[in-house]
């Protein structure tokens, strides 16, 4: 019974790290998509349009 709760903590935490690892992927395509374009705006829509299909999670974070 104890080993169970224990695997699903790690489950959860394995999925956030994960969470973070594409936040942080998004972040860099964003930054590089600003040096390129030179617009701002265009980048802060991409990250909008991005976060809306993942989740209330990421347009929180982000």
């Amino acid at each position: 019974r104890n080993r169970l709760p224990v695997t699903r903590k790690r489950k959860s935490r394995v999925t956030g790290n994960r969470q973070l690892v594409t936040l942080k992927k998004l972040l860099f395509t964003v930054h590089e998509s600003r040096i390129t374009s030179h617009e701002p705006r265009v980048t802060i829509n991409a990250m909008l349009y991005a976060c809306l299909p993942v989740g209330r999670l990421y347009a929180i974070r982000v």
